[in-house]
């Protein structure tokens, strides 16, 4: 996967996590390192790796640590030989997070992210269909999850989740929820890029590469 992509996908990932206290978000301890990593400085990269190393070799049974980590091993390995086998280990990882904290918008959001990233470079694989279908899963969790509180999240959050799962339904096939979700989008957050993105999406039913990434991060 192309270092950008990356960057912008782990970035969406963590801005769909803005409703919880930021005390409480372990993410905090190392996104910035991975990111940094995928930009170019791999001895960011596996500084972070290893924070997350030490959490589950401290806390095996910590959730959101090997979420991250099945993340950075999905695409450390991506472009060499033993590529296929990093993407297994990884997902391996990222759903073992998810069964130990199944109701978790930290772990449900980062592995939604991130298999929805990797699908488009995996085309042919049968393993295709499964990763779109766990993250539809992830992001439909997630939305019932912040039911309570998502109409009082920022432009962001919200934008940024309701965009990750009507992007998981259209590469699904699933055109028609994939316009309700977009419909959604440009109902609540009018005169935004989402809302625009979400328009050509009913106008055309098609979207470019570009037009599905994460609006608005903050990437040097």
């Amino acid at each position: 996967m192309k270092q950008t992509t990356l960057i912008l996908t782990w970035i969406a990932a963590a801005v769909a996590l803005a409703q919880a206290p930021a005390p409480e978000r372990y993410d905090h301890k190392v996104r910035h390192m991975l990111f940094a990593g995928f930009a170019g400085d791999a001895a960011k990269f596996e500084k972070g790796m290893e924070i997350l190393e030490a959490t589950l070799a401290e806390s095996p049974n910590h959730a959101e640590a090997p979420v991250w980590h099945g993340s950075g091993t999905l695409f450390r390995q991506c472009d060499t030989q033993k590529g296929l086998e990093a993407c297994g280990r990884g997902i391996a990882e990222m759903d073992r997070a998810v069964d130990l904290a199944p109701d978790n918008a930290g772990v449900r959001v980062p592995r939604a992210a991130t298999l929805l990233a990797a699908a488009p470079f995996m085309r042919g694989s049968p393993m295709t269909k499964q990763l779109i279908e766990k993250a539809i899963g992830d992001y439909e969790k997630t939305l019932s999850l912040q039911a309570a509180v998502f109409d009082k999240l920022g432009t962001h959050p919200r934008g940024e989740l309701l965009q990750g799962l009507a992007n998981g339904y259209r590469l699904s096939g699933q055109d028609a929820k994939a316009k309700e979700v977009f419909a959604r989008l440009e109902r609540d957050l009018p005169g935004t890029p989402y809302a625009q993105r979400a328009a050509k999406f009913r106008e055309t039913g098609t979207l470019a590469p570009a037009e599905t990434t994460c609006i608005g991060c903050h990437v040097k």
